[in-house]
């Protein structure tokens, strides 16, 4: 076997490009481990502690029972949106006080009323329950029933009036609503 003689020049070279991997590496190994300095796990725990408090801002509950809305959630597309939405951040303590505003909401319970969360299904008769639910709650809810309700609810390719009262979906219901009563409801309502 020969030997292979290597130049000077070449393997100053190569101890340049080693020396240049391990300062690469050492900081590397600081953003990963911190070493006194905020390194990835450091910001991540920041990070999984900003979406902690996000969290806490994302659901509110509204209770409004003319709009059918139980949560809201805020969304972002944009940088900038999402820059406006963190502003919250820095909202002065006062300005946050929703007590005013959650004071002034009726009381509402969710139990025994639809939320829309589509728990119900599948449907062996292939009603979309939610879809019945909401529309019986509009027309129920407003002093007159706009036309656009009653049109919304004839589309549907299946109705309240094709249940067969299984009470499968009563026994899926996390809210207990009488589906099988909220279907001969709607059906008496819009006609069958």
């Amino acid at each position: 076997m020969s030997e292979v003689t290597i130049s000077g020049e070449f393997r100053a070279a190569c101890e340049r490009e080693f020396a240049e991997i391990r300062v690469k590496l050492d900081r590397l190994d600081e953003a990963i481990r911190g070493n006194g300095k905020p390194g990835i796990a450091l910001r991540l725990d920041r990070l999984e502690q900003d979406a902690k408090r996000q969290s806490r801002l994302v659901w509110l509950i509204v209770g409004s029972a003319a709009t059918a809305v139980a949560s809201v959630l805020v969304g972002s597309q944009t940088t900038r949106e999402l820059e406006h939405i963190l502003q919250y951040e820095h909202t002065d303590p006062d300005d946050l006080d929703y007590a005013e505003a959650l004071t002034a909401t009726p009381r509402y319970a969710a139990t025994g009323r639809c939320m829309y969360c589509n728990h119900c299904l599948p449907c062996p008769a292939a009603i979309d329950i939610a879809q019945v639910n909401k529309y019986l709650d509009l027309a129920e809810g407003l002093p007159e029933m706009p036309a656009t309700v009653a049109q919304h609810y004839s589309s549907l390719s299946k109705t309240a009036a094709d249940c067969i009262e299984c009470g499968a979906c009563e026994r899926r219901c996390p809210f207990g609503v009488p589906v099988i009563g909220r279907m001969r409801a709607a059906t008496a309502l819009f006609g069958g």
